[in-house]
């Protein structure tokens, strides 16, 4: 195999979020050095497109550190107070980029997701650092002077310090697909098993052809064995596997964890968040009696007519037929629709996932630099490492203060 070496300061892999983030933190810090940046696709910032519906949801106002997951959350803290979301508003603004501010969510102010990547690819290019589309890492070799990259088509890069923004397992079509955990091993590293998250689940439920498609409001709570790992209110939307929507998907990474040690997990659903059980009962009795006791149609008030007559059939399944009105059987229904247990079989794989759970562990990384305490010259960024955030932009926010720390802490 024929080879061209090249020597770089620093060789930043992956041109994602935390990838495009780190070469401009780089750069700024050091405008003399020679850095490049390769990337497996051809696009930059590919994953950044499927955010926010298109939209690109970059951030959230409430940065609590509850809607952040790691096996350390108090480095996660220490690093995120370094870059957080006055750093990033800052940092796009200085981009171009002017933004709004809905529910929390940040996004940009032309509702188009595609000026995000665009922006960081324009500043990029205003520097000296390389970039190298369409290249596919083969293999990474530690040096007495730093490290070669091995490339698939035959070339070897060369550089004094090397900066991982490879990205975890979660949408391989997008170009990440867990490469480099193995490596990492390999040099010492420790990585906490890796599960897909925010993507939907599998229900174990006969039927559910029948109300595909269909949306409602409700609460869920994920239920490990004993244990409620976290409950979600918002719109969720049936599917012919299970049920999705943005409540699910926040719950997803405790079932794909748990189902992975074989625990049993559940959805219990709370059908009407709005009343108590009494609450529901009396408005149950009471649209019963205006309507002869037809309960399917008493119901098709609170909820989609067809998610009515599918949970009415399964309700029969369990207490009998519901032909008349019984205050006895209101108060069972009632019951019911606030405490549904939905067994959960398992989550979508990974190219349904935004993100992975786990990685490398951050105790084994500079929360100021982000450089690695078992190699020396190597940085890492973003998703890579053991933290996942909720939706709401809290994966991307991750993303930039990771990313920012690490190109700089390179560069010094």
């Amino acid at each position: 195999m024929s080879e061209t070496r090249n020597l770089y300061d620093l060789i930043i892999l992956g041109g994602g979020a935390s990838g495009l983030m780190a070469g401009i933190a780089a750069f700024r810090q050091n405008r003399h050095a020679s850095v490049l940046l390769l990337e497996r696709n051809e696009q930059l910032g590919r994953k950044l497109l499927a955010t926010g519906n298109g939209r690109c949801n970059f951030s959230h106002a409430d940065q609590d550190l509850y809607h952040y997951r790691s096996h350390r959350p108090d480095v996660v803290q220490e690093i995120l107070n370094q870059f957080g979301l006055k750093e990033t508003l800052l940092f796009f603004h200085d981009l171009g980029l002017h933004t709004r501010c809905e529910e929390g969510r940040y996004y940009p102010r032309s509702n188009q997701g595609k000026v995000v990547p665009l922006l960081l690819q324009e500043a990029l290019l205003k520097t000296p650092i390389h970039i190298q589309r369409n290249t596919v890492v083969q293999t990474i070799s530690k040096t007495a002077i730093g490290f070669h990259v091995f490339t698939t088509d035959g070339r070897c890069y060369t550089a004094k310090k090397l900066l991982l923004a490879t990205g975890g397992k979660a949408s391989p079509q997008l170009g990440s697909d867990g490469d480099f955990y193995a490596w990492l091993r390999e040099v010492g590293h420790h990585i906490f098993p890796v599960y897909p998250a925010l993507t939907p689940l599998k229900l174990d439920l006969f039927g559910l052809k029948k109300i595909s498609g269909v949306r409602f409001w409700g609460r869920g709570e994920c239920w490990v064995e004993e244990n409620m790992m976290q409950k979600s209110e918002g719109e969720f939307l049936w599917t012919p596997y299970g049920i999705s929507g943005i409540p699910t998907l926040q719950m997803s990474r405790f079932a794909a964890e748990a189902l992975a040690e074989q625990k049993r997990v559940v959805l219990k659903m709370d059908f009407l968040p709005e009343w108590d059980e009494g609450g529901a009962q009396n408005i149950i009795f009471s649209w019963m009696m205006k309507n002869r006791g037809e309960v399917v149609i008493a119901l098709s008030g609170l909820l989609h007519s067809d998610l009515a007559e599918y949970l009415v059939s399964l309700v029969e399944t369990q207490i009998g037929p519901i032909k008349a009105f019984h205050p006895g059987q209101a108060a069972r229904l009632a019951k019911l629709l606030k405490g549904w247990i939905l067994p959960i079989t398992a989550t979508l794989d990974w190219k349904d996932a935004q993100c992975t759970v786990g990685g490398v562990d951050l105790s084994e990384i500079d929360s100021k630099t982000m450089a690695s305490k078992k190699v020396p010259g190597l940085f890492l960024a973003g998703e890579i490492l053991d933290v996942d955030g909720n939706c709401g932009g809290y994966n991307l926010q991750w993303a930039w203060s990771s990313g920012f720390l690490a190109g700089q802490g390179a560069m010094i």
